[in-house]
């Protein structure tokens, strides 16, 4: 079976296994939380309390933003069961395609210091013999832009995975190579012609990571660390963490059952598609910088006009999957307008930050499991933000599809 269409089935199983147990998250019994006062936070734990049951979530971690600021933060459930450990705000996540926004993020502000442009082929920055679709001379070129807005034509995933079997499931990436990654570029098939749509693509962003290792000479880690995490104080966010950090890094569970422990893929050189880590706070950091860049904010690692561009939504092609922006996801949202957002899914955990520029509200919400994501109680958080939300606004259905982007990272 092509590995492609084997990853979409399994997650096809998985979802229908979730359904079976009736993974749901229900609307919550209040309205608007928007003053956070102790009883609005305390009907928030609650809810999230109940929340972790109904959805089969090990643990939730939840972070909310407003005008550039954390100002709220709670955990509920064991990040671990079998030591029964509690899962805190402090608890580290495997965070999957939000991997993906750092990487879009990454390259506006190394457009910014004029190492690579959004309109430079692909192939300006790998190996002159490389044949095929991202070569120099294939037209229309593959951008470093095109990569990042999915409209690159490139397949979800590459077609020589080589799955490895391990104690606790299937590892599909296996520690990917980059001479992998070159010989499966040189035969590639394009699931759409370059520039006619927007199609996810998991091997066009972790392509466009790469690329920019070697515009700039870095490694994709050293990368996001030297203009994202550090500047923005997000000590807990990273691939490779420290020996004394993984101590707090929550364990993964089978979508299949919560109860079991399941396989931590090893991405290897497709890392910019989804291996980050992260917390809730880290990431509320990142969201803040975000809603900051609508404000005159010259202290932002990443110039407020480049953030602004990196949201913007590109000009709709026939038969997009989804609306998009420079890295980011659009959703129209019936009582917050526009919510600018992107979410994550590996083997055991599921992630998802949004915000909206125009109320300058954001939402994290982070999870140890896999299969169903966390999209719906985001969404329900930060409607729950505004000072006019009612009961019937939380109870309507979520306009982001549950789970949008899944089956990998």
């Amino acid at each position: 079976m092509n590995l492609s269409l084997l990853v979409a089935t399994c997650a096809t199983v998985v979802a229908s296994r979730a359904i079976a147990e009736d993974r749901r998250v229900d609307p919550p019994p209040f309205k608007s939380v928007a003053a956070l006062t102790e009883s609005d936070r305390a009907a928030v734990d609650q809810w999230l309390a109940s929340t972790l049951e109904t959805g089969g979530y090990p643990s939730l971690s939840v972070a909310l933003v407003r005008d550039g600021e954390m100002v709220f933060a709670h955990a509920v459930g064991v990040a671990d069961r079998d030591s029964g450990r509690t899962a805190t705000t402090d608890t580290i996540y495997r965070i999957g395609s939000v991997t993906k926004v750092f990487t879009a993020t990454r390259l506006g502000s190394l457009r910014d210091d004029g190492v690579v442009a959004f309109d430079d082929p692909v192939g300006k920055y790998l190996p002159p013999n490389l044949e095929g679709p991202t070569s120099l001379d294939h037209k229309p070129p593959i951008t470093l832009k095109r990569l990042a807005c999915h409209t690159s034509g490139l397949p979800r995933l590459p077609g020589n995975l080589t799955p490895k079997q391990t104690p606790l499931g299937v590892d599909y990436y296996a520690g990917y190579s980059i001479s992998q990654l070159y010989a499966g570029l040189k035969s590639i098939q394009l699931a759409s012609p370059t520039g006619a749509k927007a199609s996810y693509s998991n091997l066009g962003a972790a392509l466009l990571g790469h690329a920019l290792e070697l515009a700039a000479d870095k490694p994709y880690e050293s990368l996001i660390v030297d203009r994202i995490t550090v500047p923005l104080g997000m000590s807990d966010t990273g691939i490779h963490l420290e020996e004394s950090k993984l101590s707090r890094t929550a364990t993964s569970y089978n979508p299949d059952d919560g109860s079991k422990p399941t396989v931590e893929w090893d991405m290897g050189c497709l890392a910019a598609a989804g291996a980050l880590l992260s917390t809730a706070p880290d990431l509320a950091k990142f969201v803040a910088m975000q809603i900051r860049a609508y404000e005159p904010d010259e202290s932002l690692p990443v110039k407020a006009e480049t953030l602004r561009e990196l949201h913007a939504r590109q000009p709709p092609k026939p038969r997009d999957e989804f609306p998009h922006g420079i890295g980011w996801i659009h959703t129209e949202h019936g009582v917050l307008g526009d919510i600018v957002w992107h979410n994550g899914g590996v083997s055991g955990g599921v992630a998802y930050i949004a915000f909206s520029p125009q109320h300058k509200i954001g939402v994290i919400v982070l999870a140890n499991r896999g299969g169903t994501g966390v999209e719906k109680i985001g969404e329900l958080l930060l409607a729950a933000m505004l000072p006019t939300t009612t009961e019937s606004d939380l109870s309507a259905p979520p306009s982001t599809p549950e789970p949008r982007l899944p089956a990998s990272p």
